[in-house]
């Protein structure tokens, strides 16, 4: 994109590699010798340019000397996310070329359409068992009253640690896959010190296999004070419901025995409940009683498939509605507790009518939102099969 809205086509070739490692060395060669300018662009850490350039003086016989460009020389920011505005800067310098300003009257058009563009803040999916486990982590915080400390972890789960003023923001610490658990291992171990809060830790159960068994027992084995919370929605659900250790098949459909999380759990000692974090008052129950429970690690796991998961897409269990006659709009006191805090994006507001309604080509049918209204305005019914 950035080639082509400098011109640099003819100019420019660009190489993408498919295998980053090893390094395909004789490819390499091939392209390495038609230019004297390299500039490698690559998301996070200069890694492809750190071992392209090792590879290149072991074949500087055959390619000559080149210049290379990315991030260790910071042609390219070392942090952030890279898009085309960045590269597109980056190689006007490189290649002495201006970059064309825009027109003069762009930015009040802009101005004139951006009031028309809905603004939509990243949510979780009409249906996602996470907001009903974090709604059910928030609810049970704000019934122990110490302000907790929730450590997250890598997945779609991650955007509970987004704007304070949705009902799931939850998530204090979001680093690296595996991370949560041994940050929260460590913050428990703080009450040596006076902290009074309780102290969890949330990962998926694609996550749970992947990094986090590690942290977990050494949680265990240091007796680290700690809720470790399982949001298992049966799949890696953010990239594409690839297979993990906890499903009966492989990527190639042959059938497996899966490694089950709670027998995990169990088998290292930990105190282990399951729940379906849909039950909002079961569930927020045992997590209220595992706060108040002080001693070693407590493990809940929230068992729940993906809305998008093959099990459920396009099957729903509740058909769901909103009656007219029971939401009181602004005059409930619950100042829009449905659309502003608990906001899944079939639970939309009317103006006309100033009532809540569900949009019900995009409702899951989870039943969820039955349990929030005060006013027990949202009614449920069996789907029809």
């Amino acid at each position: 994109e950035a080639l082509e809205i400098l011109g640099l086509q003819k100019r420019v070739g660009i190489l993408k590699l498919s295998c980053t490692w090893p390094l395909p060395e004789k490819l390499l060669k091939k392209y390495l010798r038609l230019t004297k300018k390299i500039m490698i662009v690559e998301e996070v850490l200069p890694f492809l340019e750190e071992n392209i350039k090792v590879a290149a003086m072991g074949m500087i016989k055959d390619i000559g000397i080149k210049t290379f460009y990315g991030k260790t020389d910071k042609t390219l920011p070392s942090a952030g996310e890279l898009n085309p505005e960045i590269v597109m800067r980056a190689l006007s310098k490189i290649m002495k070329v201006k970059l064309q300003s825009l027109p003069a009257g762009y930015l009040k058009e802009v101005q004139k359409v951006a009031p028309k563009i809905a603004p939509r803040a990243q949510t979780f999916c009409p249906g996602c068992p996470h907001r009903a486990s974090f709604w059910n982590i928030n609810t049970a915080l704000k019934l122990d009253g110490r302000e907790g400390i929730v450590c997250g972890d890598i997945g779609c789960y991650a955007m509970a640690s987004l704007w304070p003023e949705i009902g799931f923001h939850t998530v204090r610490t979001l680093h690296s896959m595996g991370s949560g658990t041994g940050l929260a291992s460590g913050f428990a171990k703080l009450s040596a010190f006076g902290l009074d809060k309780p102290v969890m830790a949330v990962c998926g159960d694609s996550t749970f296999y992947h990094a986090v068994i590690p942290a977990l027992i050494n949680a265990q084995h240091n007796q680290a004070d700690i809720t470790f919370i399982v949001l298992d929605n049966a799949g890696t659900a953010m990239t594409g419901f690839q297979p993990h250790p906890g499903i009966n098949e492989s990527a190639i459909g042959e059938p497996l025995p899966p490694v089950d999380i709670e027998a995990v759990c169990r088998a290292i000692g930990a105190k282990v409940k399951v729940s379906d974090p849909f039950d909002l008052e079961g569930t927020s129950r045992i997590l209220t009683s595992f706060m108040a429970e002080r001693g070693s690690m407590k493990v809940l796991i929230m068992k729940q498939a993906c809305a998008l998961s093959p099990e459920k897409k396009g099957k729903k269990q509740y058909q769901m509605k909103v009656n007219e006659d029971l939401c009181l709009g602004d005059q409930c006191g619950c100042n829009r507790l449905c659309t502003r805090i608990f906001r899944c994006p079939a639970l939309t507001w009317d103006r006309k009518k100033q009532k809540a309604v569900i949009d019900d080509v995009i409702c899951a049918g989870c039943g969820v939102c039955y349990s929030i209204c005060p006013q027990k305005a949202i009614a449920r019914v069996e789907a029809e099969a």
